[in-house]
């Protein structure tokens, strides 16, 4: 008697534990820490991919470009989407800075909305990447070619 019912609790414990396997697009969804190398500029982002096939979260970009030392955060809105050969593309439609620095100098509330978010915006916004996606234990990885590897985690 004892062994079967260590024999059912057992089984009704595996049966608990036991996952079924998620798809790429159901592993994407949730919220995730990144980071990658742009260009010289190391940035971090807390990005949250919705089941709608969007993104959002706020972002920070550390670091020199063309000679310039440069410290920026705001918030990053994307779309993504799994292509039928099983990459992923994502496509950030808005980029609200919220700080600015160059060389030290803070930039004013103004002096971002007239001159620096125009220009960011032009240059980021409509901007749409094409990578691999690995899945790792609690970690993602994009890597396209000619690009750092963006590494995430939960």
């Amino acid at each position: 008697m004892v062994r079967i019912f260590t024999g059912i609790v057992a089984a009704a414990f595996l049966s608990a534990c036991a996952t079924t396997s998620l798809t790429p697009q159901e592993r994407v969804l949730g919220p995730w820490s990144c980071a990658v190398d742009m260009g010289g500029l190391a940035g971090t982002a807390r990005l949250t991919y919705r089941p709608d096939g969007t993104t959002s979260g706020p972002v920070s970009f550390k670091g020199e470009t063309d000679g310039v030392d440069m410290d920026i955060t705001g918030d990053v809105t994307s779309t993504w989407e799994f292509l039928a050969d099983g990459r992923f593309r994502e496509t950030i439609t808005g980029f609200i800075i919220k700080t600015a620095a160059f060389d030290g100098e803070v930039m004013s509330p103004a002096l971002i909305a007239a001159m620096i978010q125009p220009m960011i915006a032009e240059t980021l916004e409509g901007q749409e990447s094409v990578a691999d996606i690995t899945f790792g234990d609690g970690t993602m990885t994009l890597s396209s070619d000619g690009a750092e590897p963006t590494r995430c985690s939960r």
